[in-house]
């Protein structure tokens, strides 16, 4: 739970999370008869949860979204469901296992992905040349068709240093003059790994005017 409702207000744009009562109970303690859970933060499932989050999304900047996949103690698939090929959580990971060496992904549904402020889709796999093409594609409401924002033909051969993959959002001028928001993600992928299974460890969508061709290394063999 508390891992859920960091990862949500970070994504839906909070500033600022104050957490209460540091010197109350100690979770170490919890299974004392004066424990008060209510006053508890430190050793707790939050604490833990809250320090993950941090971690996760020190340099990343104000606007960006993030679906990490739980972390090393938490297992969840964050809401994405698989349209095409499985997908089984880890802990801090996707387990892939495509179909026909595609995978086809959707996001979680009610978010607020605001096409002018949002021109990046980022994905880290543990092994970043499996990811042989990307497609990105939007809606605005569940009974709305997909729009095709992205396609990106060889994803490998550009990486950050950090390994992840950046995919271009190129948004339909209309969409971009009339304040689209998308509600939901999809991302079809094609992979390079036959019937094997391969991790995806993050989704991220970063701001305008963030990620700039010097933050790119040559992932491209010498």
């Amino acid at each position: 739970t508390a891992y859920r409702a960091l990862s949500e207000m970070f994504n839906f744009g909070a500033r600022q999370i104050s957490v209460m009562a540091w010197n109350g109970s100690n979770g170490l303690m919890s299974f004392d008869p004066g424990y008060v859970p209510y006053t508890a933060w430190q050793n707790t499932p939050g604490e833990d949860a809250m320090r993950d989050m941090l971690d996760a999304r020190a340099d990343l900047p104000r606007g960006a979204w993030l679906w990490t996949f739980g972390s090393a103690r938490h297992a969840t698939d964050d809401g994405w469901t698989l349209a095409r090929g499985q997908g089984v959580a880890g802990n801090g990971h996707l387990v892939l296992t495509p179909d026909r060496g595609s995978v086809v992904m959707d996001s979680p549904r009610d978010l607020v992905v605001r096409a002018e402020r949002v021109d990046t889709l980022l994905l880290r796999l543990s092994d970043p040349a499996t990811l042989r093409g990307v497609r990105v594609l939007v809606r605005a409401r569940p009974d709305r068709p997909w729009h095709t924002v992205a396609v990106e033909a060889n994803p490998g051969s550009r990486l950050r240093p950090d390994g992840n993959h950046a995919v271009p959002l190129t948004w339909p001028r209309e969409m971009l003059a009339r304040g689209h928001v998308a509600e939901q993600i999809r991302i079809e992928a094609e992979l390079d790994s036959g019937s094997g299974t391969t991790r995806l460890e993050r989704v991220g969508l970063y701001p305008r005017a963030v990620v700039g061709d010097s933050a790119f290394r040559d992932a491209r063999p010498a």
